[in-house]
Parts: C-alpha cells; sequence; structure tokens
C-alpha cells in the first residue's frame, strides 16, 4: 500500500514516467504503520525483508546504478487500486486513534 500510495502521488504531481523511491522513503513510510519498536534496527530489518519480497514479486526494482533507490513498477496498480488504499488508510487512523498512536 506503501508505494502504490506513492505512485499515486507522483502521478498527481505530473512527474516523470518512472516512479523512483528510496529505500530510507520507503522505510519512514512504511513505520508510520507500525507500533513503536523497542528495537529499531529489527525493525529495520523486517522492513528490508519485505521489500525484498516485493521486488521478487515484480511491484519494485532495485536500481542497478544506485543500490538505495528502487523503481515502482506501474502493474502495482492492478493490484491495489485508489478504493483499496482510501479503506485501507481509514482502517489504519481508525487503528492509530483506538491505540494513541501518533506520527
Amino acid at each position: 500500500m506503501v508505494l502504490r500510495k506513492y505512485l499515486l502521488e507522483q502521478d498527481a504531481q505530473g512527474g516523470s514516467v518512472r516512479a523512483i523511491i528510496s529505500r530510507q522513503e520507503i522505510i519512514l513510510r512504511t513505520r508510520s504503520f507500525l507500533p513503536p519498536a523497542s528495537d529499531e534496527a529489527k525493525q529495520q530489518d523486517k522492513i528490508l525483508t519485505t521489500i525484498n519480497k516485493v521486488i521478487d514479486m515484480g511491484f519494485l526494482r532495485q536500481l542497478e546504478d544506485d543500490v538505495h533507490n528502487y523503481e515502482v513498477h506501474r502493474i502495482i496498480k492492478g493490484f491495489v487500486n485508489a478504493g483499496v488504499i482510501d479503506d485501507m488508510l481509514r482502517r489504519l487512523e481508525r487503528y492509530a486513534t483506538e491505540k494513541n498512536i501518533t506520527d
């Protein structure tokens, strides 16, 4: 969902055809959906493992000339549409409110 939302933002800005996102940006955007962790390094390792799984699924490609940046493949649009994103954001906001989680 993080990558699909990023792709929507890039499209809204009228940017280039390629949507490039850094590893650090993925980590920052993903952490906002996770509960606070006592071991940030372990949490980051889990996120990096997930990034590799998303690469294996074909939704993300690591750039050859910069291993800290990725291209979001537009095929993700077919799997995660805007309605899914809106629904998930509402659920996450509700969860954050219930758990009193803030950015």
